[in-house]
């Protein structure tokens, strides 16, 4: 045992039971979700491509940018508001006839046939800092207030192809 060792505080509880820690109805948000159940197998860039990204600029920090992002989320009313926050003033839609937007939905519907109805409400991009700033970019379908992210582009470079 050590020689540093210190009592724990006494941390008294309650007798009132009527104290609340959390109130349900003041707390209940349609807080927008973020999904990332379809970026395996669609295969574009999923976290092992923005790891080998991350070992080649570690100098953007991307793994922080992504935690950031997926933690100021969480302040959004909704997906709507998150849309609306994230996206660049040229808006979220990208054009279908981007190559990489093609790769995106061709592996997709390759990987998930049955469930090729979520790209009917076309797929979307959202920057990882507000306003469409920054380069980091995700790619994904919005169903019933859940995104669901299908790819990275953490260089910004879906354009240049």
């Amino acid at each position: 045992m050590s020689r540093n060792r210190k009592k724990l505080a006494k941390i008294g509880i309650p007798d009132d039971k009527k104290i609340i820690l959390t109130d349900s109805v003041i707390n209940k948000k349609e807080h927008p979700e973020i999904n990332f159940k379809y970026l395996y197998k669609c295969n574009v860039c999923c976290f092992k491509g923005l790891n080998k990204y991350h070992k080649n600029h570690t100098e953007e920090g991307i793994f922080d940018q992504l935690q950031k992002f997926l933690y100021e989320i969480d302040k959004c009313s909704n997906l709507e508001e998150l849309i609306t926050q994230y996206t660049s003033k040229n808006g979220s839609k990208i054009d279908n006839n981007n190559k990489y937007i093609k790769r995106i939905k061709k592996e997709f519907e390759t990987a998930y046939p049955d469930e090729k109805g979520l790209l009917e409400s076309n797929i979307i991009h959202l920057h990882l800092k507000r306003h469409g700033n920054g380069k980091f970019v995700i790619f994904g379908v919005n169903y019933d207030s859940v995104f669901y992210v299908l790819a990275f582009d953490p260089g910004h470079e879906f354009n240049k192809f």
